[in-house]
């Protein structure tokens, strides 16, 4: 009896898995390109790539900083708002972030945190969790990146899930550059 039961659920797992080609040649009417055609592919499960920035809109809470024993400070209650145009419209959209840094040193500091993107034009809401780092640059400026899973769950993106990189130089000014992936 365990062994019919494992075997139906490999043949079922195997189903599954070549159910689900990239460009399937049963279907050589749908263009590949085409944004409905990602999006099917994102419901099947596949990668669809997209890329933006993210300026900066209004400040929020500064937040409360306690200097630990260690010489560390740890930031914590900080928030802000920022807008994300990226050239997946599923991405693009005001994003509240809601985060905590232990400052390291000058310009050094660990970050962490969640945020919300409401997608443009009632598309839904991401929730999201992240980490992320600030590290000094030769410059004398610094760098910050934020690694950021986030799930639909709300609209059109519901059900989703999403792995975004913001990435801020401040040499280079006073935005992120995102890329990720939606799935």
């Amino acid at each position: 009896m365990k062994r019919s039961i494992l075997i139906f659920l490999v043949i079922g797992v195997t189903m599954l898995f070549f159910g689900c080609s990239e460009d399937s040649p049963m279907t050589p009417e749908l263009d590949q390109d085409d944004p409905t055609t990602n999006d099917l592919k994102c419901a099947r499960g596949e990668k669809t790539e997209f890329s933006g920035i993210s300026n900066f809109v209004a400040p929020g809470d500064a937040g409360t900083s306690v200097e630990l024993p260690n010489g560390k400070i740890l930031v914590k209650g900080i928030s802000s708002q920022w807008h994300d145009d990226a050239d997946d419209y599923r991405v693009t959209g005001n994003s509240f972030w809601y985060f905590n840094q232990l400052i390291s040193g000058e310009n050094t500091a660990q970050l962490w945190g969640r945020a919300e993107l409401y997608v443009d034009n009632d598309g839904g809401k991401w929730n999201m969790r992240w980490h992320g780092y600030q590290a000094p640059t030769p410059d004398g400026g610094f760098i910050i990146v934020a690694d950021v899973f986030g799930r639909g769950v709300e609209g059109e993106v519901k059900g989703l899930v999403a792995k975004w990189r913001y990435t801020m130089n401040i040499s280079e000014g006073f935005f992120y550059a995102i890329e990720g992936y939606i799935r």
